[in-house]
This record gives structure tokens, sequence and C-alpha cells, in this order.
């Protein structure tokens, strides 16, 4: 009745994902001004919408061209705007003098990759709380991404 066809449903779909990522992810890290602690913000706010049933955010990879061509331009702006403001926050870090030798770039794609892979394997009911998982990324973080 609200929906005009499998297109209109997987852009609703992903709308609803970028609007999540929007107000629990990017709002609150973007009034964050310590870029350390902004990064930690963006991973578990990112992780939690995962593990707590966020798999339409896969859907932000995987399924973009089954939009239109209008849509999927709307979509991969909003993709970049949230990626860039990962890499902003890396680069902010590096030129503080606290990130390793890393490229930004790359490293903003690797630690997305690792958010958006738990919806693969991630279990709620297995060995590891939400909380320990996030745990341990902010560890991978901090060691490999961050000078002590």
């Amino acid at each position: 009745h609200y929906i005009h066809g499998k297109k209109d449903l997987l852009y609703q779909i992903m709308r609803f994902a970028l609007e999540t990522l929007n107000e629990n992810v990017v709002i609150p890290a973007l009034a964050e001004p310590d870029a350390m602690r902004r990064l930690e913000l963006i991973i578990k706010n990112h992780s939690l919408i995962i593990v707590h049933g966020g798999s339409q955010m896969t859907i932000l990879l995987d399924e973009v061209t089954g939009l239109t061509e209008e849509q999927q331009d709307e979509v991969q702006r909003e993709k970049f705007f949230y990626y860039d403001f990962l890499r902003r926050t890396l680069k902010e870090l590096k030129n503080e003098g606290k990130l390793n030798n890393i490229n930004p770039s790359i490293a903003a794609h690797n630690l997305l990759g690792m958010i958006l892979h738990l919806s693969r394997w991630f279990r709620s009911d297995g060995k590891k709380s939400d909380a320990e998982i996030i745990s341990e990324i902010l560890t991978i973080v901090r060691s490999g991404f961050v000078k002590d």
C-alpha cells in the first residue's frame, strides 16, 4: 500500500539504515570535540547497532545496485559522508601525532569493514557479550591504529 515495488522497498530499508546511523552514530560523534573519544564513540555506537539486530546496515553494502540510479546516488553520497567523517577523525588523530604510521583512508575502510562484518558472525547467545566484542574491537584499534 505504501511501497511501490521492490526497488522502493529496498530504498526504504536503506533510508532506515542511514537514518539509524545518523541518529545513533553521526550526531553524537559530531558533538564530541576530542578525536580519540569521537573515534571510540563511532566504533561503539555503530557496533551496537549491528549487534542489536542492525542487519539493515549490511544491505547498505550489498544491495545498492538494486536501486534506481537517483536512489543509488543519494545513498552513495550519504555513505561517503559517513566514511569521510570517520576518515577525517583519523586524519585529526594523525595531525595530533596520535595515529600510527597508517593511511587514514585505508584505515577508515578497514574499520568500517570490521564493524559491518559483525552482522555475519556475531550471535547474541554466543560465548562473548556485545560489550566484550566491542571492547575487543576498541583494543584492536587502540593497539593497531593509535599510538600509546
